[in-house]
Order: C-alpha cells, then sequence, then structure tokens
C-alpha cells in the first residue's frame, strides 16, 4: 500500500512497482497545492497503518512530497520510521552485500554498528548534513547504502541523492529474495531508545 501524501511521486512509482509485478494500492496520489501539517501526516500514517492490516498487504509506504522521504508499515500496521528504518535498512542491504560499508551521521543510534558486525559490514560516520552523508558515499567504492537517520537513504551505484522511491522498489527486491517479511527483520534489529531536545 502506497500513501503517496499528495506529492508529485505519485506519477513515477507505480510505473517502477509495475516492473516489478506488484499488486499496490494507492492512497492519496491527487497533487495538493499546500503542504500538510505534521499532524495531517501522522493522521495519513495512521490511516496508511490500517488499510496495509484491513488488507492483508505486505507493507506500506508513505512517501514525502519531494519523493526523498518515506516512512514504512509492516504488515501489522505499526510504523518504521527514523532510526529504526535505517537499521532495517541496513541490515536488509547488508544481508544482501555482506562485508560492504554504509554511511550514516554521526548522530546516529550505534544500532548501525552492531547489524554491520554481523554481515561483516562496516560503518563510515560523517558530520550531520546531508552534503557531508553524499559525499562520503561517492568516495568509496565500497559503500552501498547512506542513511541519513531522519527516513532519507542513498544508494551510490545509482546517484549520490535521497530517493525514496528507489530504496522502495530496492526494499521489495530484498525482501523477496530473502523471504524475510518486515516484521521478521524488525524483531532481529537491536533495540533502538532515541531522546532528543531543543535548547
Amino acid at each position: 500500500v502506497i500513501d503517496y501524501a499528495y506529492g508529485v511521486s505519485g506519477a513515477i512509482l507505480p510505473e517502477i512497482l509495475s516492473e516489478f509485478d506488484c499488486d499496490a494500492v494507492v492512497l492519496n496520489a491527487s497533487l495538493r497545492q499546500t503542504s500538510l501539517t505534521p499532524q495531517d501526516r501522522d493522521g495519513l500514517l495512521h490511516q496508511l497503518g490500517q488499510v496495509v492490516e484491513v488488507l492483508k498487504a505486505n507493507l506500506g509506504a508513505q512517501i514525502s512530497a519531494n519523493g526523498e522521504k518515506f516512512v514504512l508499515v509492516d504488515e501489522s500496521g505499526l510504523s518504521i520510521r527514523g532510526e529504526q528504518l535505517t537499521a532495517l535498512m541496513v541490515n536488509t542491504i547488508l544481508n544482501a552485500y555482506p562485508k560492504s560499508t554504509v554511511v550514516v551521521p554521526v548522530h546516529v543510534s550505534s544500532a548501525v554498528e552492531q547489524v554491520a558486525r554481523r554481515y561483516e559490514g562496516h560503518v563510515l560516520r560523517t558530520k550531520a548534513n546531508a552534503t557531508a552523508l553524499m559525499e562520503a558515499c561517492q568516495r568509496d567504492d565500497r559503500v552501498v547504502l547512506g542513511g541519513s537517520g531522519d527516513t532519507g537513504f542513498i544508494f551510490p551505484k545509482l546517484h549520490p541523492g535521497f530517493d525514496a522511491m528507489f530504496a522502495i522498489a530496492k526494499l521489495l527486491e530484498m525482501l523477496a529474495l530473502q523471504g524475510r517479511s518486515l516484521a521478521q527483520i524488525r524483531a532481529e534489529l537491536p533495540k533502538i531508545y532515541h531522546k532528543s531536545g531543543t535548547i
């Protein structure tokens, strides 16, 4: 189930998903002139979780308006976002490409290192900004994934920018090849606790 959240990715992602032979249920695909508030987006995410659960879908994804970031919903309707999503993507990609390198900012949870050790992978830390992350992904040929920690992912073999649509397609490919569900991968992840504050 794909929630386009009234963004432009609704014009592109269906083409990609059709190449994967996916049955996609689409929500909120029309364009909207005004941007969504965080409360609106959370409401749509709750709706997405309910639809995924009722339809017994494999997963749900809510894509940001610019097509760079996304939030996942597993088959039980629970959302996977932020650092938990980063750990999940690292787990899935390193399972397919062991002994490779992933790049994350310095503030991302150490759960990434715990996951990487399982696959003899390496974690490269960068400054906490998108430019540093993109540059680090391009410097080393062994890098298979860059994760921002707040739901944006880079696949340097494709291009140096954040791309939610490619990330979803890659995730679908990995789930099919590995024969695992999101709930199974989530259960393998280390516990992640994150507290932030504004000063």
